[in-house]
C-alpha cells in the first residue's frame, strides 16, 4: 500500500498526497531532463503523481503562492523530508 499524507495549506486547503516509487518518480524526472528540465513540467508531474486529492492542474490555483506551497511540500514528502 502505498504511503499517502494529508497537507493543509496556509490559505486552509487540504490535499492528499501519495508516495511515488523511487523507480518510478526517477523515470518522471529523467523524462523531464529530456525536455530541458522545465518548472512547468516538474510541477504538472507533482500535481500528476503525488497530489492525489483533490486532483489539480496548474490553471486550477488561484495564485502562484498556493502552487508553490502544495508542490514544494509534495516533492518535500516525496523525498521522505
Amino acid at each position: 500500500m502505498a504511503q499517502t499524507k494529508k497537507y493543509t495549506s496556509k490559505a486552509g486547503n487540504e490535499y492528499t498526497f501519495q508516495k511515488v516509487t523511487p523507480r518510478a518518480w526517477i523515470r518522471k524526472l529523467d523524462e523531464i531532463d529530456q525536455k530541458g528540465k522545465s518548472r512547468e513540467a516538474l510541477t504538472e508531474a507533482v500535481l500528476e503523481n503525488i497530489v492525489v486529492t483533490p486532483k489539480k492542474t496548474i490553471d486550477d490555483f488561484e495564485d502562484y503562492a498556493e502552487l508553490e506551497e502544495v508542490t514544494v511540500e509534495a516533492m518535500r514528502f516525496q523525498q521522505g523530508k
